[in-house]
C-alpha cells in the first residue's frame, strides 16, 4: 500500500497498479460483472474469507448486500484504471471482429456475398445492355426507378406527420430519491475541444441525485487535444473519463460499445458534444419507465435547435425534426 487517508467517512486505501491488476486476473466472469458495474473488488484472502475494497458508496451498499466485508476505500479512477489496462483492448477489439467471426452472415465486414456480387454484375450487363441497344427507352426507365424511389420518401415523411396508432400514454410514476434508478450517461467525444466547457456545463445542469447519476466521457487514446483538454478540466465524480484504446476502424459504435461495458446505470442515455440536455430530462425518462410495461426498452426525447432562425439551412432541419424525431415533451 502506497499511503492512507479519509474518503468522506470511509478510509481510503491506495494500492499500486499491480496490486489492483493482479486481484481483477483473479475473478470469475461472474464476479467481474459485479467489478465493472458497481466498482468494488476482493484485495485480500485468507483461508475462506475475501476482504473487499469499493469505489464508492454505491459499490459498498451492493458488497454488503451480497455479505462482502469491505475494509475501505480505493480512490473512484483506481479501479477503472485498472479495469481498462486489464481489459481495454479486448473490449475494443470484440465489437469491432466479434459479430464477423461468430456470425459472419449478419456482419458487414464483406460488403457483397457471391451470389449478390453475381446479381449485380448481372443487373449492371442489362443496364449496359439496354443504354446501348435502346438509350431512350433505357433512360426513360431509369428516370420512373428515380421518380417511385424519391416519391416513396416523400410519401414515408408525410405518412409521419400523422401520430401513431395504439400509442399508449403513461402517466409519470411518482419516484423518491431512493427509488431512482441509476442512470449512466455515455458521451463519446471526438477532437470537440471548442464545445467542452458548455458542454461539461449542460451536464452538471442535469437535475438528478448526483449519487445516483453515472456520466462517462469517452475519448479516443489517438485524440491527444481532446484528453488533455478533459485532463486540465480535473473532473470528479459523477463524472468519469474513459480512454478508447486504438484500434481501426475508429467508430462512433466501438467507442458507445466500450463505455457501455463501464456502464453502472440501470438507465443508459446518449448525449453528444453539442448536445444541451433539457435539466429535467434524465428525471422525467425515469419516471416513464417506472410506469411503463416491461417490454418499453427505450424512449425517444423531443429533439429541438438552439438556432433554428440562423439561415436557410437550419430552418429545413429544424422544418423535419418534430416529423422524424416526434414524441412527448418534458412537462
Amino acid at each position: 500500500m502506497a499511503g492512507r487517508g479519509h474518503h468522506n467517512e470511509r478510509q481510503a486505501i491506495r494500492f499500486g497498479r499491480r496490486d489492483l491488476r493482479a486481484a481483477l486476473r483473479r475473478l470469475s466472469p461472474e464476479d467481474l460483472t459485479e467489478v465493472f458495474k458497481f466498482r468494488y473488488l476482493p484485495i485480500a484472502w485468507q483461508p475462506g474469507r475475501e476482504f473487499w475494497v469499493a469505489a464508492d458508496g454505491l459499490g459498498e451498499g451492493r458488497a454488503r448486500a451480497l455479505g462482502r466485508p469491505v475494509i475501505g476505500r480505493v480512490p473512484p479512477g483506481e479501479i477503472t484504471a485498472a479495469l481498462e489496462a486489464v481489459f481495454g483492448r479486448a473490449l475494443v477489439e470484440e465489437p469491432s471482429w466479434d459479430l464477423a467471426q461468430s456470425m459472419p452472415r449478419f456482419s458487414a465486414f464483406h460488403r457483397l456475398t457471391p451470389a449478390q456480387a453475381g446479381v449485380l454484375g448481372l443487373v449492371g450487363l442489362a443496364l449496359a445492355a439496354a443504354c446501348y441497344l435502346a438509350p431512350g427507352m433505357a433512360c426513360l426507365t431509369l428516370a420512373f426507378i428515380a421518380a417511385v424511389f424519391f416519391l416513396a420518401v416523400i410519401g414515408l415523411r408525410l405518412f409521419a406527420i400523422f401520430p401513431p396508432s395504439g400509442r399508449a400514454d403513461w402517466p409519470p410514476e411518482s419516484l423518491t430519491r431512493a427509488e431512482l434508478p441509476v442512470y449512466t450517461v455515455l458521451v463519446p467525444l471526438y477532437r470537440e475541444t471548442n464545445g467542452l466547457r458548455r458542454l461539461i456545463a449542460s451536464l452538471e445542469a442535469i437535475r438528478y441525485p448526483r449519487e445516483k447519476l453515472d456520466i462517462k466521457l469517452i475519448l479516443e487514446e489517438s485524440d491527444t487535444y481532446m484528453r488533455r483538454a478533459v485532463a486540465r478540466l480535473a473532473l470528479k465524480p459523477p463524472f468519469e473519463v474513459l480512454t478508447v484504446p486504438f484500434h481501426g476502424p475508429r467508430t462512433k459504435p466501438k467507442a458507445l460499445n466500450y463505455g457501455l461495458a463501464f456502464a453502472r446505470g440501470d438507465l443508459v442515455t446518449i448525449f453528444d458534444a453539442e448536445d444541451i440536455p433539457e435539466p429535467r430530462q434524465l428525471l422525467y425518462a425515469a419516471r416513464l419507465f417506472a410506469a411503463a410495461p416491461p417490454e418499453v426498452v427505450c424512449l425517444q426525447a423531443h429533439l429541438t435547435f438552439y438556432n433554428p432562425g440562423e439561415n436557410w439551412l437550419t430552418r429545413g432541419i429544424m422544418a423535419q425534426t418534430p416529423q422524424l424525431f416526434g414524441c412527448r415533451e418534458l412537462v
